[in-house]
């Protein structure tokens, strides 16, 4: 009986510490810093969005300005989208 619960133990114990020594490869290899850079390269991704988004809407407010309208013919403004 003795010898069982040890071999429980040691089961228990030895996947805890695979657990812990997967990690700590993990780190090592710079899984944190490929994840740094992800979202990194969201935000830039979101930056340059929003900065398309605002010279469209500009470009549409000069469109605007220079008399063009929605349903003016075939080279009207297209409308806005939706998101």
């Amino acid at each position: 009986m003795e010898t069982w619960a040890l071999l429980l133990t040691a089961i228990g114990a030895g996947g805890i510490l695979k657990a812990l020594i997967d990690n700590v490869v993990a780190w090592l290899k710079g899984r944190q810093a490929e994840e740094r850079d992800a979202w990194a390269e969201r935000d830039k991704e979101a930056k340059a969005r929003r900065l398309l988004e605002e010279y469209a809407h500009r470009l549409r407010r000069m469109l605007f300005r220079l008399g063009a309208r929605e349903g003016d013919g075939e080279d009207d403004v297209p409308r806005w989208p939706t998101y």
